[in-house]
């Protein structure tokens, strides 16, 4: 899938108001396609919109890790995915079948904002519609600009949540309640990435050796400032570690059928490391369920120490900001490796609020 980076290195060379008339404008004219997803079972349904289409791993294990919560926790329901591509046909195909006994679910991630604005403005169009049926949003990250662009989008997307009172907002950080609090939102919950329910991949690690993952990004999210690549190789290589480099976006095809495999396949290559350096939020998350330690290092936004914060305190993950930091850090880690002194904390448990909202809020409509 090479177009896929090629679009994002073409993406940064367009103005955001220019790129944000262009998603407004493709979303207006887009053709029609006939809907392959169909119900098997006389159950009532839980339809999941937004489910990832394009080859991005983390937002990938977002859509696995959603529909797994739901069928093992829901299991009087039908679960059914929509995939971003299919959202305006969908919703026009539930417009004729769609029962008030049925609950709307849009996938989770770090996308409430104007950096992804497509998935931003098709929430919008969901939210807009089924007003007789409970939306669930999965954990979310807010990041708008402070622009008068940033501000103006914000208040669109506050007014929307607020045109209707059966829509369930789960925010995966504290600024991103914090602010959805001050704006006024009413039904909205903390709890952690979605990811995180999916529980420890413990059992499926092989044994480690002196080799370190890098893990990083080269997109719209990277650091200005963060540490570069010719530091962190050299220092490994230094220390006697064996250095190689991963991606969660990947250069090939990944859909709904083969999503499971190919996760299966890149969490191995994590498990099988004896550290991960990574700026992105699902290596993070990786590296934490699969138990190898990690150096975070920082991005622009608030999205990957929003995460973070939840598992501070395990000494297995630690965010690093400048090359002492980091020398630092590893030092502390380096002892710990020989024994294996790592403390990893399942957090999963805290997803059972959504559980509990449903139950207790929802069901009671």
């Amino acid at each position: 899938m090479k177009r896929y980076k090629v679009l994002e290195v073409a993406k940064k060379k367009i103005p955001l108001v220019i790129k944000l008339e262009l998603i407004k404008i493709s979303l207006k004219t887009k053709k029609q396609k006939k809907i392959q997803v169909k119900p098997t079972t006389k159950k009532p349904k839980m339809y999941i919109f937004l489910g990832t289409d394009y080859p991005n791993l983390g937002d990938h294990a977002l859509t696995l890790a959603h529909k797994q919560f739901l069928e093992n926790n829901f299991k009087e329901y039908e679960v059914l995915e929509f995939s971003v591509d299919d959202t305006l046909d969908a919703i026009d195909y539930l417009n004729n079948i769609i029962t008030k006994q049925d609950i709307i679910t849009i996938k989770g991630g770090g996308n409430i904002g104007i950096e992804y604005f497509r998935e931003e403005l098709l929430r919008r169009i969901i939210l807009n519609s089924f007003k007789d049926n409970p939306i669930i949003i999965f954990p979310q990250t807010v990041y708008f600009p402070n622009s008068g662009i940033g501000r103006k989008e914000l208040k669109n997307t506050v007014d929307t949540f607020k045109e209707r009172s059966n829509i369930y907002l789960f925010l995966r950080d504290q600024y991103s309640y914090s602010l959805m609090k001050k704006e006024g939102l009413k039904n909205i919950f903390l709890v952690p990435d979605i990811v995180f329910s999916m529980g420890s991949y413990k059992k499926n690690i092989a044994k480690k050796n002196n080799s370190v993952l890098l893990c990083l990004r080269n997109d719209r999210e990277k650091s200005k400032n963060r540490l570069n690549t010719g530091f962190l190789e050299e220092f490994f290589i230094n220390k006697g570690y064996s250095v190689s480099y991963t991606d969660t976006v990947v250069d090939f095809e990944v859909t709904k059928f083969n999503r499971r495999e190919v996760l299966t396949q890149k969490i191995s290559d994590f498990s099988n490391s004896s550290l991960i350096v990574t700026d992105r939020l699902h290596g993070m998350i990786f590296s934490y369920l699969c138990e190898t330690p990690c150096l975070v290092l920082e991005t622009y936004n608030h999205k990957v120490i929003g995460q973070y914060e939840w598992i501070r305190d395990s000494n297995a993950v630690t965010f690093v900001n400048s090359e002492a930091d980091f020398k630092r850090e590893f030092e502390k880690m380096e002892k710990l490796m020989g024994d294996y002194g790592f403390n990893f904390n399942d957090i999963s448990d805290y997803h059972n609020l959504i559980v509990s909202v449903f139950k207790n809020k929802i069901l009671k409509l």
